[in-house]
C-alpha cells in the first residue's frame, strides 16, 4: 500500500505536468503563428447554431464576435465518437441546403457548455481517409498560412479558439457562400460581366499566393473553396492542404480538380494550382460540374 501511494504521488503529479506542457505547446504554436487568440465565451452562437456550409474539417457555422457577423470553422474533436447519420452524408449539391439545417449534424454529447458542443461537430465528408490527427494538423496548417496572408482575394482570419476540446478558426463571413453553390445555383442569373470579375478576383488571389517568397500553392484550389461575398468579390479559402508533402501512392485535393501529375501521385505545383483555375474557369461558363455528361 506505501508503494503504491509513493508511485501515485508520483505519476498523478508527473501526468498533471505533461498535460499542463502539452497544452502550454499547443497555444505557444497558435500564438506564433500571427493570429488574435479568442475565448470560446465572447463568440455568440444562436440556438440551435445556423449552419453555413461544409468545409475540410467538419461544417462551419454563423456566430457574432463582437457585434460582427463571423464565420467558424472547427477542428474535429476526437471527443466525438459517435457515428453521423445517413442524412449528414452530404454531396457538393447538397450543401446549399445545409444553411439552414438543425443540429441533427451536431454529436451532441455535451453536458451543457455550448464549447462542448460545438468542439465536436463533423461530417462525414471529414473523415475521408483521414486520421483526426492529421485533420488537426491541416487545421493548425491552415491557421498558419491565413494567419501571414493579407489580400482582397484572401479570406481574412480573426482568429483562433485554442481551448481543450475546442479549436477554432473565426474568419470574416462570405454572405453569398462558395462559388460552387452560386454557379450551380439556377435561381440566381449571373451576368459575363460579373463572371469576369469572379475569375478575376481568383486570379489575383492566385497570383498573390505564387508571387509570395517562398512561392505558396494551394494545392485543392476548386470551386467551394473559393468564397463570394454580398458584394459579389471572389476570395480563395481552405488552405488546409498547402504546404502538405505527398507521399509515394498518396494523393491530395479533389479529383474532379487535379491536373493529370496530381493523380499519378505527384507534388502539387503553381502549375498545377493554374490548371485548377482552367477547370473553375470552364465550370463557371459552363455552370455544370467539371467534365459534366463524360465517363
Amino acid at each position: 500500500v506505501m508503494l503504491w501511494t509513493i508511485l501515485s504521488a508520483i505519476i498523478v503529479p508527473v501526468f498533471l505536468l505533461f498535460l499542463i506542457l502539452g497544452y502550454v505547446f499547443h497555444v505557444y504554436t497558435i500564438k506564433k503563428f500571427d493570429v488574435s487568440i479568442i475565448p470560446l465565451s465572447e463568440l455568440i452562437f444562436a440556438d440551435p447554431p445556423e449552419v453555413l456550409g461544409q468545409g475540410t474539417f467538419g461544417l462551419v457555422l454563423k456566430a457574432e464576435y463582437h457585434g460582427t457577423t463571423v464565420a467558424v470553422k472547427n477542428a474535429v474533436s476526437a471527443q466525438c465518437k459517435s457515428d453521423v447519420s445517413d442524412d449528414s452524408k452530404l454531396n457538393r449539391r447538397e450543401s446549399y441546403k445545409i444553411r439552414r439545417s438543425s443540429v441533427s449534424f451536431l454529436c451532441d454529447h455535451s453536458e451543457s457548455s455550448v464549447g462542448s458542443v460545438l468542439s465536436s461537430f463533423v461530417s462525414t465528408k471529414s473523415y475521408r481517409s483521414e486520421s483526426l490527427g492529421t485533420m488537426r494538423d491541416n487545421f493548425r496548417n491552415e491557421i498558419r498560412i491565413l494567419g501571414k496572408l493579407r489580400h482582397p482575394n484572401i479570406t481574412t482570419i480573426i482568429g483562433a479558439v485554442v481551448e481543450r476540446g475546442a479549436e477554432m478558426l473565426i474568419m470574416e463571413l462570405m454572405e453569398l457562400g462558395s462559388l460552387y453553390e452560386l454557379i450551380h445555383n439556377e435561381t440566381v442569373p449571373i451576368e459575363r460581366p460579373v463572371t469576369l470579375q469572379l475569375l478575376r478576383d481568383i486570379s489575383q488571389g492566385m497570383r498573390y499566393l505564387h508571387a509570395a517568397s517562398p512561392p505558396i500553392c494551394h494545392a485543392d484550389l476548386k470551386s467551394s473553396n473559393v468564397l463570394v461575398d454580398r458584394g459579389l468579390r471572389a476570395k480563395i479559402s481552405d488552405f488546409g492542404l498547402t504546404h502538405k508533402r505527398v507521399y509515394k501512392g498518396q494523393r491530395i485535393g479533389t479529383a474532379l480538380w487535379m491536373a493529370p501529375e496530381i493523380l499519378k501521385g505527384k507534388q502539387p505545383s503553381m502549375e498545377s494550382d493554374i490548371y485548377a483555375f482552367g477547370v473553375i474557369m470552364n465550370e463557371v461558363f459552363s455552370r455544370r460540374d467539371p467534365y459534366h455528361g463524360e465517363e
